[in-house]
């Protein structure tokens, strides 16, 4: 389910993060829960980018080394587009993941089809092709929120 309005705060509240503009418990304060798989995804994602025990910033020790740097830019491209996200989910509690298979158990729920997977270079987009297709999009969207 898209939700376009928590993917463009999503987006923001990255960026600032990665800009070192937010602490860590800044981030997680106000990223925005959503049914959206992106937005959930990419939270889920960022998580194993702190460390719950101290407030910090994306710096010094804490500082993402290019790679990751560089998959979480794609996250924030990626926010903006109208994309279903298709890849492997991650920030999903336990109690989500029951349901999910219930649902699917009894019917109510198709199964996704994973397309890509994290270590991909195109993640989160489900193809390099699809990538290839919005890369051109600016990483930087017009503030969806007040820092």
């Amino acid at each position: 389910m898209l939700d376009m309005k928590n993917r463009a705060i999503a987006a923001e509240l990255i960026r600032q993060y990665l800009d070192c503009q937010l602490t860590n418990d800044e981030f997680d304060d106000q990223y925005p829960r959503s049914e959206d798989e992106a937005v959930r995804t990419f939270w889920g994602i960022l998580w194993f980018s702190w460390d719950d025990r101290y407030t910090h910033k994306l710096e010094g020790k804490h500082q993402l080394s290019d790679m990751n740097r560089a998959m979480i830019e794609r996250c924030i491209t990626f926010l903006q587009t109208d994309l279903e996200y298709t890849g492997p989910l991650a920030g999903r509690s336990w109690v989500n993941m029951v349901q999910s298979a219930y649902k699917r158990l009894v019917g109510n729920e198709e199964r996704r089809v994973i397309q890509g997977c994290f270590d991909d270079p195109w993640w989160p987009f489900a193809t390099e092709d699809q990538f290839l297709l919005h890369c051109h999009i600016a990483a930087a969207p017009e503030s969806a929120v007040k820092s």
